[in-house]
């Protein structure tokens, strides 16, 4: 996997193993250049293990090393619209950020950020994800052949 592109797809099709995904395009006016800010990267349904339907709103990064990520990436609109679904869809809804980190050639850890408050005042008191936090942190799922199992970032 070599960008967020790449990442993505490997979003939606893990998705549409047990629902449906929707990767949210880019959008570009072909006339002036600009577009519609998008409020966030893919959203779908996952049916969970207890063969409940969520909706799922997503925002996915990608970082090609381990590094400090830099919350300023986060535009405030994607901000507030996970927050918005979060807000209003409560627990059932799976509103994550998701970021890929390319441990090397064997590990791509998918770290999940399930709290779009704790984000939101990261980004504003500009405090980054530093390096040891990912080499420490627990809150991540590895993708396994090619998809990621979306009952582990549920159950965590």
């Amino acid at each position: 996997m070599k960008n967020e592109a790449e990442f993505n797809g490997i979003v939606v099709k893990s998705l549409n193993q047990n629902g449906w995904a929707y990767k949210v395009p880019d959008q570009v006016s072909l006339t002036t250049g600009f577009g519609a800010p998008k409020p966030f990267d893919i959203v779908g349904i996952y049916k969970d293990s207890k063969g409940i339907g969520r909706p799922v709103y997503i925002e996915s990064k990608f970082l090609h090393k381990v590094e400090s990520f830099n919350f300023s990436r986060l535009e405030d609109h994607q901000i507030d619209a996970l927050s918005k679904c979060q807000n209003l869809l409560g627990k059932n809804a799976l509103v994550l950020l998701l970021i890929c980190v390319d441990f090397g050639r064997a590990e791509k850890r998918v770290y999940f950020y399930k709290d779009m408050k704790e984000i939101l005042n990261r980004k504003q008191e500009k405090r980054n994800i530093l390096k040891k936090e990912f080499e420490a942190a627990s809150n991540y799922t590895i993708i396994r052949k090619g998809l990621i199992d979306f009952e582990e970032i549920i159950n965590a």
